[in-house]
């Protein structure tokens, strides 16, 4: 089933905001990945080499033809910062096939 996920998601402290190929945006977020590698690395060992423009648009390019996940930037509403990014799951539930797992 593929997933229909508003654009965006308000809340009262954060909004998330489905990925684009906006090139400001990826610089964003390639600069936030080469930041944060230390503390990344300790969870996710694809992080030991830096992040590139290239390497970050080929995965937003990847994720955005996903039928099953709709993955999202995650914003602090008060400051506009990026905090990260958040995967929307379908997993398939047949008592519940509307259900989303973040």
């Amino acid at each position: 089933m593929k997933l229909d996920l508003p654009e965006q998601i308000n809340s009262e402290r954060i909004v998330l905001k489905k990925h684009t190929l906006n090139k400001e945006y990826i610089q964003l977020l390639v600069d936030s990945i080469n930041k944060s590698r230390q503390w990344l690395g300790r969870f996710l060992s694809h992080f030991e080499e830096p992040m590139t423009f290239e390497k970050e648009e080929a995965f937003i390019k990847m994720l955005l033809s996903e039928e099953k996940e709709i993955n999202y930037g995650i914003w602090n509403k008060k400051t506009n910062e990026l905090m990260g990014t958040i995967g929307a799951f379908n997993p398939d539930n047949p008592d519940d096939p509307k259900s989303i797992e973040l």
